[in-house]
């Protein structure tokens, strides 16, 4: 993707901007107006976004991408489990992997992700709703949306009076259970995944309900924050952060599509903000 970029200065960091008019565009939608823009040509039934934080690792001078950690075995809707009560705990104490610190969350069948989630009907635009979502995640308060990262494709099939795309607080990611199906990656493209999980009940036995399939967009961007000294775990849906260099996101499990989204959130970083 070709893009001019300006720079501006603030303090050490060089930051250059590189969204175009037309991203700048995409940016100041509401969901309801870029889903009805991208209709004709490549159609879509729910829109979330997601984000590369960016930090200088200390020792090797090198960026790092902040990446959250969604375990396999709870739910927002599930509270009470056990493994709930484990992520309150580890909330509570800060849990956050250091450089050298590989923990255990790699081994529980949960996965890694990077900050975002839903668009609502209720955000007046793309960039709000990313600045709400790494707020509610993450704490931080997103200042400039620097570039635009390659978007990712799910199809899944759900029984469509069972949930909608703005119920259930509407806050899980897109990839809210990627090994659940066993998806097949087609490009940008998750196939065969379920419906995010969290959805509002809207009638009677599903069962009996014909099976829809609905493909959903994720649109990912690199963005500037302000300072990162009120970071930490938020909400329900994740249990540990952490600053992933471009070895980290190598090793740790992420899918694969957010894996290429994160290299390419890395090397931006790396030719336009340090």
């Amino acid at each position: 993707m070709a893009m001019t970029a300006t720079t501006t200065t603030t303090g050490t960091t060089s930051t250059k901007t590189t969204l175009s008019h037309a991203q700048k565009t995409v940016l100041a939608m509401s969901r309801a107006q870029y889903l009805s823009s991208i209709r004709a040509t490549r159609p879509a039934d729910a829109l979330y976004v997601g984000v590369c934080v960016f930090r200088r690792d200390a020792h090797s001078s090198r960026p790092s991408v902040l990446l959250l950690h969604r375990p396999a075995t709870a739910t927002p809707s599930n509270p009470s489990s056990s493994s709930a009560a484990a992520r309150r705990g580890r909330r509570r104490h800060g849990r956050q992997r250091g450089s050298g610190d590989e923990g255990t969350a790699a081994d529980d069948g949960g996965w890694w992700e990077l900050p975002g989630g839903r668009v609502r009907d209720s955000d007046c635009s793309i960039s709000e709703a990313a600045a709400r979502r790494v707020e509610e995640t993450t704490g931080l308060r997103v200042t400039r949306v620097l570039g635009a990262l390659r978007d990712v494709r799910r199809v899944g099939e759900a029984r469509v009076p069972d949930w909608d795309d703005e119920g259930g607080g509407g806050g899980s990611n897109m990839l809210d259970d990627p090994a659940a199906a066993g998806g097949v990656l087609e490009g940008d493209v998750l196939g065969s995944l379920p419906a995010p999980r969290g959805g509002n009940a809207r009638s009677g036995n599903s069962k009996n309900q014909p099976a829809a399939r609905r493909e959903h967009l994720q649109l990912n961007y690199a963005v500037l924050v302000q300072g990162r000294e009120g970071l930490a775990v938020r909400g329900g849906d994740y249990d540990e952060l952490v600053w992933a260099s471009s070895g980290r996101v190598e090793a740790l499990r992420l899918p694969e599509q957010l894996r290429a989204v994160a290299r390419q959130g890395l090397a931006f970083a790396g030719e336009c903000v340090f």
